[in-house]
């Protein structure tokens, strides 16, 4: 369990690609359904970061039912937001909104960052237009994006912004065109404070 809230630290403060390796190459024989449960979410995880494709959800569907028995609603919350990730890439959207929207919801909050990692989640997929309107996506970003404020994760807020921004952007009408430009003013500060080439 030591090691494993040692990756859990790479895993959720951007060290995903060197997490995965020490993952991938853990034997779990001998692990208990407590560490499996914390292995499955970890990997699940860093796998998505590094955009390892998935070719099932049962280890993390395991995972989720472990800790939503357990009452360890810091792990759930996790549990559930891996499990999120893994329906995406799956192709399951419909499915991995629902599993966000269980993970926010989760009163009080458990995690703030993981929290509002599952409200970016949910923003990307609303703004995808595959599950529902773009103002829900823009209100998910939003909640996001005063989370991260919270945490003063910068990071973070650019995509927020820059997200907020580009949906703002395929409006027409000149009051939503001035948000855009507002949104994405204030990403790019933020990407020139973070040096960030890519943005």
């Amino acid at each position: 369990m030591q090691q494993l809230a040692g990756i859990d630290s790479m895993v959720y403060h951007q060290q995903e690609r060197e997490a995965l390796p020490i993952l991938q190459k853990m034997d779990v024989n001998g692990f208990n359904d407590e560490e499996k449960s914390y292995y499955s979410l970890l990997l699940a995880m860093a796998q998505y970061k590094c955009y390892q494709p998935f070719t099932s959800d049962s280890a993390i569907c395991e995972a989720v039912e472990h800790y939503r028995k357990s009452g360890d609603k810091v792990k759930y919350l996790k549990a559930l937001v891996a499990q999120g990730c893994v329906l995406e890439d799956l192709g399951n959207s419909d499915k991995a909104v629902e599993t966000y929207h269980k993970a926010e919801e989760i009163k009080p909050i458990a995690d703030t960052a993981i929290t509002a990692y599952a409200k970016l989640r949910l923003g990307v997929l609303y703004q995808e237009n595959i599950v529902g309107a773009k103002t829900i996506a823009i209100e998910k970003y939003k909640e996001a994006l005063q989370l991260y404020r919270s945490l003063d994760d910068k990071h973070y807020q650019m995509l927020c912004l820059s997200n907020i921004g580009a949906i703002y952007r395929d409006y027409k009408d000149k009051g939503r065109q001035d948000s855009c430009f507002f949104y994405i003013d204030a990403a790019t500060e933020l990407a020139k404070e973070l040096n960030d080439r890519y943005f």
